[in-house]
């Protein structure tokens, strides 16, 4: 199987740099997760689906609580594909946003939650991974980072955000703990309130990319909602298959419905071809899916 490599992030273009007050973005330095093989249901807190618990975090065990994993995490660049999945966030959250106080609901080693909080965000990390909020601490000093002990819906008051960003945090949960996150989230949100989910399309599991290769996997064909589906990631050392679980728009639209969410805005980025970057698909397929949810009012 061929490698195809992205250009240097330094020559792809940045962020929105007029939005916030922060200086300008460049969405290498912000992108997280998909960067180590992951065991079967882990997410990208990096965790392993255990069956004797229950609640959002407790549905999961943690294998990152490695330091010397979580500070390897920290140092990753992201280029390539990745790029598309946040070039279009700014101007999203500057249309739906109406206040400041934000949640990057797993934040790992605080990439995202950086990239919030240079957007004008006053935002919160939250993680259950001790070593990545270590890392996140070490290298945001002045940035706030909350470890969930338990249900994310029990760490904060309702409606406490504004905005909620859950960037590939729902890649790799089962059906099942997808339906509880969203449910918590949607808790957490202010009635006028947002949350941007960041997923990867069915898309990016049957074609080939500049930072991903799936040709080694004929099955991801036929993957229903629910299964394990397997990809290469080409911008890292280890080509060892990481595994998500499936999930259609159709299946996230069930979710939202149940989980008392409302979609205000779906997006699916394409490259438009005159990036830096030697695109293979993403100019005509798009790898990722951006949903903007809001709360269905509730009635009396």
């Amino acid at each position: 199987m061929g490698k195809r490599r992205a250009v240097p992030s330094h020559d792809r273009p940045p962020l929105d740099p007029g939005f916030g007050s922060g200086p300008r973005i460049v969405v290498q330095q912000f992108l997280p997760w998909r960067f180590v093989r992951r065991t079967p249901f882990s997410n990208p807190f990096h965790f392993r689906a255990l069956s004797n618990r229950d609640s959002v975090n407790r549905t999961f065990g943690n294998v990152y609580e490695d330091e010397e994993r979580a500070r390897a995490y920290a140092t990753l660049q992201f280029p390539g594909t990745y790029y598309l999945a946040f070039r279009d966030l700014p101007a999203l959250i500057r249309r739906y946003n109406r206040g400041s106080p934000a949640l990057d609901f797993g934040c790992g080693t605080g990439r995202s939650t950086r990239f919030l909080r240079n957007l004008g965000l006053s935002v919160v990390g939250a993680d259950i991974s001790q070593a990545m909020l270590d890392q996140a601490r070490a290298l945001d000093p002045s940035g706030e980072y909350h470890l969930i002990r338990d249900n994310i819906a029990g760490e904060f008051a309702p409606g406490s955000f504004d905005i909620i960003l859950a960037a590939f945090t729902f890649d790799n949960m089962p059906t099942e703990a997808k339906a509880d996150a969203l449910s918590a989230l949607r808790t957490l949100l202010a009635s006028d309130g947002c949350l941007l989910l960041v997923v990867s399309a069915p898309a990016i599991y049957v074609n080939e990319w500049a930072s991903f290769s799936t040709c080694d996997f004929p099955k991801n064909r036929h993957a229903r909602d629910g299964d394990r589906v397997r990809i290469i990631m080409l911008d890292v050392p280890d080509h060892r298959p990481v595994e998500d679980v499936f999930c259609t728009d159709a299946q996230y639209r069930r979710l939202f419905k149940s989980a008392g969410l409302r979609m205000l805005n779906v997006q699916s980025p394409l490259a438009t071809g005159k990036e830096a970057t030697r695109w293979v698909s993403e100019t005509r397929t798009a790898a990722w899916t951006i949903y903007v949810l809001g709360p269905v009012a509730l009635t009396m």
